[in-house]
């Protein structure tokens, strides 16, 4: 049976780190990224696969690759 926020709330955390982070990619807005990034120890970019981020390389959005969305 699927979780929901009130019954495991965690999901709540997790949803909200990953719409940080789609935030940043899509928007280019890092204030909502910046609130959880001491706790997001690795950040792989699937569209640059060369590139993770970590603690020692933090995600910058100006490093990131290009996102083209409706392409």
């Amino acid at each position: 049976m699927p979780e929901t926020p009130l019954g495991e709330p965690c999901l709540s955390v997790i949803d909200y780190v990953n719409w940080a982070v789609h935030r940043a990619f899509t928007t280019r807005q890092m204030e909502h990224f910046e609130s959880v990034s001491q706790k997001v120890s690795l950040l792989h970019d699937i569209y640059d696969s060369n590139t993770r981020y970590t603690r020692k390389a933090p995600f910058d959005v100006s490093k990131a690759a290009p996102l083209e969305l409706g392409s």
